[in-house]
């Protein structure tokens, strides 16, 4: 498997690649970065059914602030760490009955789906709208 970083930082650490070279300074370089979809309910989610998280970026390589990762062989990517601060964290705050945490697969990106994971991470990197759906970790 090999891991990426998605957010901004002082540059790549062992197993890691820097793919997010922006890092927001407040939250008002980024204001409503997320729409709710009024086809997916907004109750309290059900924790083993997949969810959508859309995210705005005000430009182009603005940061997510999450660890990934991609197992070898797979059409997923599995989130290992969810920063404090970022885009991510925000939407958290915003939908707490849906979070983004360690362990959640992103398995489709802006209708990505399937196939190599360089497409994801492709979409994952350079787009200014994503609409991923996500499924929660498994629980044990």
């Amino acid at each position: 498997w090999y891991q990426r970083r998605v957010h901004g930082g002082k540059g790549p650490q062992a197993d890691e690649t820097d793919v997010d070279p922006l890092v927001p300074q407040s939250d008002t370089d980024h204001p409503a970065p997320f729409d709710v979809d009024p086809l997916v309910p907004q109750g309290d989610a059900d924790p083993r059914v997949p969810f959508e998280v859309v995210i705005e970026r005000p430009a182009a390589g603005t940061p997510l602030s999450c660890s990934v990762r991609v197992p070898e062989g797979s059409e997923d990517i599995i989130v290992l760490e969810v920063a404090e601060a970022g885009m991510i964290s925000e939407w958290n705050r915003a939908h707490p009955d849906k979070h983004v945490r360690s362990g959640c697969r992103i398995v489709e990106i802006n209708g990505i789906r399937g196939g190599p994971c360089s497409k994801l991470i492709s979409e994952l990197q350079s787009s200014l709208r994503l609409k991923m759906l996500i499924t929660p970790p498994e629980s044990h």
